[in-house]
Order: structure tokens, then sequence, then C-alpha cells
């Protein structure tokens, strides 16, 4: 459903909650289990799950990155999410130097061939 008015920040956490809830579940992972993985106790994950309380941009990453979320799945509904692949990328500590440079050399010669008539 697309809306002709930017979500007000409430929105945008019920957004988040949902995610991170539907996510959770498809990991199979308790609320108590995902609570232990990211450090926090088990009403922070409740309250982010419910849309009462947002997450800091650390604490979105680290459930990206324990869930296997793809950069920006969770934090594109609280604004914290990278805007291009390259920022994505860029903003993986995961990821080994030489992988960045492969992927953004990649995208950037796919984004030339796609401007090619």
């Amino acid at each position: 459903m697309f809306c002709d008015r930017p979500m007000t920040a409430q929105e945008q956490q019920a957004a988040f909650g949902a995610a991170l809830r539907r996510l959770r579940k498809g990991r199979r992972l308790t609320q108590p289990a995902l609570a232990d993985l990211v450090g926090v106790s088990l009403s922070t994950i409740a309250q982010w799950e419910g849309g009462r309380t947002g997450a800091t941009e650390q604490s979105v990453l680290k459930l990206e990155e324990i869930l296997g979320a793809a950069a920006g799945e969770l934090g594109h509904h609280i604004g914290y999410a990278a805007t291009t692949p390259e920022e994505a990328i860029e903003a993986d500590a995961g990821l080994p130097a030489e992988l960045k440079r492969t992927l953004l050399a990649r995208i950037a010669a796919a984004r030339r061939v796609e401007r090619v008539p």
C-alpha cells in the first residue's frame, strides 16, 4: 500500500517491529534468545517488536547481522538504511577490503552496461 505522506515516527517503529518479528520467527528464535544474542533485555526486544520504541543504529546493524537480513532490511524502516548498494557495501565492516573493491567494481560495470543503448 502506498501513502502520499511520509510515515510518522510511530508508523516507522511499528513497521520496524513487524519486520523484526517476521525475521526472528523466520529464524525460529525466541525473544529471549534474540535478546541474548543482541545483548539487550527481553523487554527491549518486546518493545521493539511492539513498535513502542525504536532501536539505535548500532542495534539495527547487529540485528541485521544476527538475523541474516540484507543490509538495510530492518534499518530502512527507521531511517538507518544505506540508500544504495554501494553504501551498503561500504558500511559492512565484516567484508574484506578486497571483496568490497570487487563488488563495487562489478556494480560500476553493470551500471555502465545499463547505460549503453
